[in-house]
């Protein structure tokens, strides 16, 4: 292969059959207990994907955090929405002992989408730092 770098695979894969809590967007108007619930619900997801997923390495120094939204439809999505939403699944991974914390400093995050016609989806993969 010229040209392309050999990725390592990623410590840790977990897919999730949603996209993020809609009450964790910017432009959301949701009552703060609503939020809340919301957001305790996908941290749990997350966290018992990573158990379920048999994750063992430990935190994990400056690694690389990628998420990937399966998009159901083909309307527009705001990108800082997206991103913002995420909060609870980032949480998660620092429960879960998989980040030290969601600090600037602690991980690198990459995100993406792809389009999934009428099955909705995020998918995590953490990588390595380097």
């Amino acid at each position: 292969m010229v040209g392309r770098k050999k990725v390592n695979p990623p410590v840790l894969e977990i897919f999730i059959p949603s996209l993020p809590p809609k009450e964790f967007s910017p432009n959301s108007r949701a009552h703060h207990l609503t939020r809340h619930k919301a957001g305790v619900v996908a941290r749990d997801e997350v966290i018992g994907r990573v158990a379920a997923a048999g994750y063992d390495a430990g935190v994990l120094d400056g690694p690389l955090v990628d998420i990937q939204w399966g998009v159901p439809d083909k309307r527009c999505r705001d990108w800082d929405n997206l991103i913002a939403a995420c909060k609870p699944f980032i949480d998660g991974l620092v429960k879960a002992g998989v980040l030290r914390d969601d600090s600037i400093r602690d991980y690198q995050p990459s995100y993406g989408w792809f389009e999934s016609l009428r099955n909705p989806r995020t998918e995590i993969r953490v990588y390595r730092g380097g």
